[in-house]
């Protein structure tokens, strides 16, 4: 028996926000912190990666 582990991970996107529109938010700045959380969550889940 083979002691194989098989990866995890997790596909994330980034995609920019509509600066003009309806649903627009392009006043607001950008800090990351979205994939910052994220990213310890997936740590403390054992992820073996993340892709952005």
């Amino acid at each position: 028996m083979h002691d194989y582990k098989v990866p995890s991970g997790l596909f994330l996107n980034f995609v920019a926000d509509e600066w003009n529109g309806t649903w627009g938010d392009g006043a607001r700045d950008f800090t990351g912190d979205f994939y910052v959380e994220m990213a310890k969550d997936l740590e403390r889940a054992k992820f073996d990666y993340v892709l952005i």
